[in-house]
């Protein structure tokens, strides 16, 4: 797993009409390689959830 943490980064939630994209940040450019287990919640969860979530 990537232990790099996001909290140097300043990543906002925020509430838009852009599509979401797993693995690129540009129609241009792509991830090569598999990407599993993905899940999308519209509602922040919280460190119990989390966990269960990851168990």
């Amino acid at each position: 797993r990537d232990q790099d943490p996001l909290l140097g980064y300043g990543i906002i939630p925020q509430n838009g009409t852009a599509p979401m994209r797993v693995g690129t940040r540009q129609l241009q450019s792509f991830f090569k390689g598999a990407i599993g287990k993905v899940a999308v919640f519209d509602y922040e969860l919280n460190s119990n959830q989390i966990q269960i979530h990851f168990n």
